[in-house]
């Protein structure tokens, strides 16, 4: 005969010790996954829904980032930013209409100083 467990409080779930393996970029660098206490940069994702390789890109969005990819909030590099799925074309159509405008924006005021000046 088996014997009854000890009744007592219910127990709880204990974490796993194992850490999330990285994913693979696009370009074949190791990705990991951002940290939980900081925001995903232009994305509008919290970090810790994004991958990060921490190279130096220069596609910051949000003008804080530097210009690396993670190592734990931030932008993410395009590359990185694909492992999230469908919703990366998205994110990557804004970064291009902002880059698009901010172009826009300079070429009108340098050809405005060479006329005025």
């Amino acid at each position: 005969q088996r014997e009854k467990a000890p009744e007592g409080p219910p127990m709880e779930p204990v974490s796993s010790p194992i850490k999330e393996a990285p994913r693979v970029n696009a370009e074949g660098v190791e990705a990991w996954r951002g940290k939980s206490h900081g925001p995903g940069g232009d994305t509008g994702l919290p970090a810790s829904q994004l991958f990060y390789c921490g190279r130096w890109m220069d596609e910051c969005g949000c003008g804080e980032c530097r210009g690396q990819c993670g190592p734990a909030s931030g932008c993410p590099c395009s590359d990185c930013l694909m492992l999230i799925g469908p919703k990366a074309a998205e994110i990557l159509a804004g970064r291009r209409a902002r880059a698009t405008r901010k172009r826009s924006t300079r070429v009108w005021e340098v050809g405005a100083a060479l006329c005025s000046g």
